[in-house]
C-alpha cells in the first residue's frame, strides 16, 4: 500500500497540470496519505487490548469449573495407587468417606452395600420394646416381630360422629369397605421404640391428614389407592406401612 502512494508524490513536481490546475492538487490523496499512517495505528492499539482482554477471561472461567458429582456406581470408579485409600467393599480407589461408619468407599453403591452389612441385626433391634432389653429375653423379641395393627384404644373410643367430624375438618374422603379410622397422633399405631424415636429424630411430631388415613390402612395389608397435593406426606404414608412389613 506504501508503493503506489510514493510514486504519486516523486511524480507530482514533474506534471505541469497539476501546478496550472491547484484545484486538482488538492484533490490529490495526500491529505488522505497523511492521515492514513495514523488511521493504521489504532488498529495496532486494538489488537494490544484484545490480547491483553484474553486472560481476564480465562480467570473468570476458572471458578465456573463444576466439581465432578460422585460416583453411583463401581464400574465407574478406578483402581486405586499405591499410597492411596482403598474402598472397603470392593477393593477400588477409596475417593469418598461413608459418613456413618466414617470407612473409605468408592461410590454410592459400596455405601449402601456397606451399611446393609453393618445393619444386618437392625431389624433384630427395632422390634424389641425397649432397646436395653434385647438381651434378657428372646420371646419378648419374638412377640414384637409378630406384630401387627390393631387399633389403639383411643381410636376405638370415638363416636362415629367425631370420626366423622375430623374427617370433615381434615377433608378426608374415603371409599371402600371397612376402612380404617383414621389415627391422631403416631403413638396410635404402636410403632416400635426405635421407629418411634427416628420419627422423632426426623421431625415427624404429628401425620399430616394423608398419613392420618392410609397408615393404618396400609399396617393391615391392604391395597390402598390415594390422592393428595404435593409435599402432604404421601411417601411417609406409603414407607412406614413398607418399613414395618420389611422388617418382619
Amino acid at each position: 500500500m506504501f508503493m503506489p502512494r510514493s510514486l504519486k508524490i516523486k511524480r507530482a513536481p514533474e506534471s505541469h497540470q497539476q501546478q496550472q490546475n491547484p484545484k486538482r492538487s488538492k484533490a490529490t490523496p495526500e491529505d488522505t496519505v497523511s492521515t492514513s499512517p495514523s488511521d493504521t495505528c489504532p488498529p495496532d492499539e486494538t489488537v494490544n487490548l484484545e490480547k491483553e482482554e484474553e486472560p481476564i477471561q480465562i480467570e473468570t472461567e476458572e471458578p465456573e469449573e463444576e466439581e465432578e458429582p460422585v460416583k453411583s456406581f463401581k464400574k465407574n470408579q478406578r483402581w486405586p495407587e499405591p499410597g492411596e485409600p482403598v474402598c472397603i467393599m470392593c477393593g477400588r480407589y477409596g475417593e469418598y468417606i461413608c459418613d456413618k461408619t466414617d470407612n473409605d468407599v468408592c461410590s454410592l453403591e459400596c455405601k449402601a452395600s456397606h451399611l446393609a452389612k453393618t445393619c444386618l441385626d437392625f431389624g433384630e433391634k427395632v422390634f424389641s420394646k425397649d432397646l436395653q432389653e434385647v438381651s434378657e429375653s428372646s420371646s419378648s423379641v419374638d412377640t414384637e416381630q409378630s406384630y401387627s395393627y390393631k387399633e389403639d384404644v383411643f381410636i376405638s373410643e370415638l363416636t362415629e360422629e367425631q370420626v366423622q367430624r375430623v374427617k370433615t375438618e381434615l377433608a378426608i374422603v374415603t371409599a371402600g369397605t371397612e376402612v380404617c379410622r383414621p389415627i391422631i397422633e403416631f403413638e396410635h399405631c404402636n410403632f416400635p421404640t426405635a421407629l418411634r424415636l427416628n420419627l422423632k429424630k426426623a421431625g415427624y411430631e404429628a401425620p399430616t391428614p394423608i398419613q392420618m388415613q392410609m397408615v393404618p390402612v396400609g399396617l393391615t395389608g391392604r391395597d390402598v389407592i390415594a390422592t393428595a397435593d404435593t409435599g402432604s406426606g404421601k411417601t411417609v404414608a406409603f414407607l412406614l406401612p413398607v418399613v414395618m412389613h420389611a422388617l418382619q
